[in-house]
């Protein structure tokens, strides 16, 4: 729920931003997408995350072996 409630969030924010600076139609679609899904990859909980990136050739940086939260950002990119 904390997933599907912050990227509701952002999903307003990001559509007010686009109306705000008269971004066309088209592309407020793509907004309105992208903000909806920037943290899809947060279902993953974190001691999968690791594995994850690995079976999908996701490149990671030794801090995010330590600290696998961060790594739902690339999750996300590649769903």
């Amino acid at each position: 729920m904390h997933i599907y409630n912050h990227s509701l969030q952002v999903v307003n924010n990001a559509v007010e931003l686009a109306n705000r600076f008269h971004v066309r139609k088209e592309i407020k679609n793509n907004v309105y997408i992208a903000a909806l899904l920037h943290d899809v990859g947060g279902i993953y909980p974190n001691d999968q995350r690791v594995l994850f990136a690995k079976r999908y050739g996701i490149e990671l940086v030794a801090k995010e072996y330590y600290f696998p939260l961060i790594i739902h950002q690339k999750i996300s990119r590649y769903l």
